[in-house]
Order: C-alpha cells, then sequence, then structure tokens
C-alpha cells in the first residue's frame, strides 16, 4: 500500500504496483472470512446483500482517486478504507467491541498478506500482469482460494477466542498489527541503491519477501495469541468447572442426609399426632393437630427410583419445584445407571434438571412450567431425556445451546460439566427446540453384562 505514496522507477519496474481493485478484493474477502465464521447480526439474504453492497463501495473507494498522492490524502484514503473494513465486519456480525476489534486486525494483516502474495505470484509467471487478462484473473481466483481455506479453517477453530477476547490479548494484537503493516511496507523508506546493487530480480524477490513474511507472521503471532487465550480459558474453565462438581456433590451428600433425618421425623410425627387424636376429643386440639399434619404433608414425598444419588436429587428439587409451580414428573429404570460413579451420576443429573428449571422459571404460565425426565435402554445405549416446555428462543453454538445471561464467559458452566462427564464414558449429547419443548438426550454405550 505504501508504495504509493513513495514512486521510484527502479523499484516500479522491479516490483509491479498492486492493482487498486486488486487491493479492494483483498480487504472485502478479508472480510468475507471473518463473516463466515462469526454469528451473523442478520438472516443469510441480508448478510449476502451487505456484502455484495460492501464489494461494490470497497472498489469504488480503491479505485476512484486518479490523482497523485501526497502524505495526507493517502493516509486519509488508508485510514477511511480501515474504517469502513470495521464497518463491513460490524454491520454483519454481532460482536463485543474487543471481538469487534481483534476481527477486523486479522481481516486487516489477511488482506494484506492476501494482496502481496496473489499478486507476487502472478509477477513471477506474467511479465506484465493484467487483471483484465482471463489467465491472471483466473489465477488470482486460485490464489484466493489456496488463502481463503486455511484462513477459514484457522478462523472456525478460533471463533470462540475472538468472541472472548480479553483485554490483555486485545492489546497484544493492537501492538502487533501495526508493527507486522509497517515491517511489511519498510522497503519504501530506502531508496533504491541500498536494494542489492540496483538488481532488478534480487529487488523483486527481497522487497516481496520483506513483505510476505512480515504479513504472514502478523497472521501467525494473532493465531497464536488466541490459542495462548484459548489455552488460558480451558484452564480457567476447567478450574471452576471442578469447583462447581465438587460444590454441587458436597450438597448433594449434605442434602441426603437432611432429607433422611427429615423423613424419619415427618413418619414419626405422624404416628405421634394420630396417638394424640385418639386420647384428646377438644375441638381445639383438633384442629391444631389437624394443621400440623397438613404441613407435614406439604413435605414432599422421598422420590423412590430405586437409585439413591437420583432419590435424593429429585427429592432436593422437589422442594424447588413446588415452591415455583413446575410440574416435574420422572420415569427412571435405576438397574441402568448402577455402573455410573454416584459423583459424575450427581454432577450429569444434576445439571440437567437445574437447566430445565432455569429455563422453565422464564415462562410466565404456571401450567406451562412442565419438566419430563426418562431414563431407560435403547438397543445396547443408556437413553437419559430431558424435556423442558420453552417457549423463548434459544441459540446454538457447535450443537449445544448458548447460555442466556448476559456475562457468558463467567455462565454456561453447566453444559460444560454434563459434556465432560458423558465425554469420560464415550457418550453423545444433543439438544434441540421441537414444538415449544426443549429436549436434552444423552446417550451412553451399556457397559456388557457378565
Amino acid at each position: 500500500m505504501l508504495e504509493l505514496l513513495f514512486t521510484n522507477a527502479n523499484l516500479s519496474s522491479a516490483l509491479p504496483a498492486i492493482p487498486r481493485l486488486l487491493t479492494a478484493l483483498s480487504e472485502w474477502f478479508s472480510c468475507l472470512l471473518m463473516v463466515l465464521v462469526l454469528p451473523k447480526r442478520f438472516p443469510r439474504l441480508q448478510t449476502c446483500l451487505l456484502l455484495a453492497g460492501a464489494l461494490v463501495i470497497q472498489s469504488i473507494l480503491r479505485c476512484c482517486y486518479f490523482g497523485g498522492y501526497t502524505l495526507f490524502s493517502f493516509l486519509g484514503l488508508m485510514v477511511l478504507n480501515l474504517l469502513f473494513m470495521l464497518a463491513v465486519i460490524y454491520a454483519c456480525c454481532k460482536l463485543p467491541l474487543f471481538s469487534l476489534l481483534a476481527a477486523w486486525m486479522l481481516a486487516f494483516l489477511v488482506a494484506e498478506f492476501t494482496a502481496s502474495l496473489t499478486w507476487q505470484v502472478c509477477a513471477v509467471f506474467f511479465s506484465a500482469p493484467s487483471m483484465a487478462q482471463p489467465r491472471v484473473m483466473c489465477l488470482l481466483l486460485l490464489l484466493f482460494a489456496l488463502v481463503g481455506l486455511p484462513i477459514y479453517y484457522l478462523g472456525r477453530h478460533f471463533s470462540e477466542e475472538i468472541l472472548y477476547t480479553d483485554r490483555k490479548t486485545l492489546f497484544l494484537m493492537c501492538t502487533v498489527t501495526p508493527l507486522a503493516f509497517l515491517i511489511s511496507n519498510l522497503y519504501v523508506v530506502f531508496r533504491q541503491d541500498i536494494w542489492v546493487n540496483n538488481n532488478r530480480t534480487d529487488v523483486f524477490f527481497a522487497v516481496s519477501w520483506l513483505r510476505l513474511l512480515a504479513d504472514l507472521c502478523g497472521i501467525i503471532v494473532l493465531f497464536s495469541l488466541l490459542n495462548i487465550s484459548k489455552l488460558r480459558r480451558l484452564e480457567t474453565d476447567m478450574i471452576i468447572t471442578n469447583k462447581i462438581m465438587d460444590a454441587q456433590y458436597r450438597q448433594y451428600l449434605s442434602f441426603r442426609s437432611t432429607s433422611t433425618y427429615i423423613s424419619q421425623q415427618c413418619h414419626d410425627l405422624k404416628h405421634q399426632i394420630a396417638a394424640l387424636r385418639t386420647s384428646c376429643s377438644s375441638e381445639e386440639r383438633e384442629n391444631y393437630l389437624s394443621e400440623m399434619e397438613e404441613v407435614i404433608n406439604s413435605y414432599p414425598l422421598y422420590a423412590n427410583t430405586g437409585n439413591p444419588v437420583l432419590d435424593t436429587l429429585i427429592t432436593q428439587k422437589q422442594f424447588y419445584c413446588k415452591e415455583h409451580q413446575i410440574q416435574f414428573s420422572y420415569s427412571v429404570d435405576s438397574r441402568l445407571l448402577s455402573w455410573i460413579e454416584p459423583r459424575e451420576l450427581c454432577i450429569l443429573f444434576g445439571n440437567l434438571i437445574d437447566n430445565a428449571l432455569e429455563s422453565v422459571l422464564q415462562i410466565s404460565d404456571p401450567e406451562r412450567r412442565q419438566i419430563l425426565l426418562e431414563v431407560k435402554s435403547q438397543r445396547q445405549l443408556l437413553s437419559i431425556r430431558m424435556d423442558n416446555c420453552c417457549d423463548h428462543p434459544v441459540e446454538f453454538q457447535g450443537g449445544l445451546p448458548r447460555t442466556t445471561k448476559e456475562d457468558r464467559q463467567q455462565h454456561g458452566y453447566g453444559m460444560k460439566s454434563i459434556s465432560r462427564v458423558i465425554s469420560r464414558y464415550d457418550g453423545s449429547l444433543d439438544c434441540s427446540l421441537e414444538n415449544g419443548w426443549f429436549v436434552t438426550t444423552v446417550l451412553l454405550p451399556l457397559p456388557d453384562q457378565p
């Protein structure tokens, strides 16, 4: 880009200037790659129309200026193009500020690298390349595809890291991006006689390789920063998830001992009340005992699925369901759960039930606050199915629902805990929205019978 500002006849003959249209296409192409891998703001048709309009405007911005470049006009046009790239990504993608800036800087370096590489290859194969030549255009399309495929793959792999870009990662990206750009265009500062004794071929390869390596290294460093951010986030997730798992299991153990004691006391009190009724006929005493019995009977019956861990969990959740007018039904074949460790059984069912409770609480009509749990065998698989009414939109990412809480980095650990347990047993997890019901299905291979 900077070679347009500094004119040098010998250098221009050694390295043909990149056509403005090719630069515009490279910038648009890099924005397209970011849009493909990041969450969209609009439906597909509207996004395509936005991108088509952006391509036209981008080409006009690059090609409309036919006069000589001054320092200020060059900087102004360059800033205008960069801001337009930012506007395109913002218009097409639904991103927080840090993620938007990270995607923008990555797109900028990809555009620089794409324009440099494609035109350098064309200059090697053709003595006087022109975008009006069909052979040149075919080669350019092939090179765009070769550059786009790995960038698209890496973008999909690190899309979540772009979404969760933190302040530290963004600061480093803001340092690397302009540095890579300046190094890639460093040659314009020097005069022609500095470059390898005015040898045309040597100048061409020295300049072109400097640009390519600087842009490529910049892209590699940006993806490396995203990878470091990913490893750091996974480590944090694992620590938090383990703490949540331990807390859930301790809660289960505490409630199990408490609920057993309460159940025994309630059972004894029923017999005591019956004895008092027979020994005293006072109307006041009768009313008092009736009230006591009503309070005791309001205590939910202890669930009896046959599995003590699941019995304790369901009994605990029944208190919450009764308080919030939630209908919780279950059909469980407990014999199928005996081979799963109690701690992991607690984590798996505890999070499944908690997610369902959280979802139905968003329903205003108490009649529709329904949860159904079914545990059965399906061929050689253990099938765990949790259905709950759902009247709000659900966003999916990677086949799993995204948390509805505003701070997504600090939430969503329930599904992560479920996934970790399922992966240990080589199972599968599927979530879907079917006719107003959110369905979560867990399939685990059953162990061979002895």
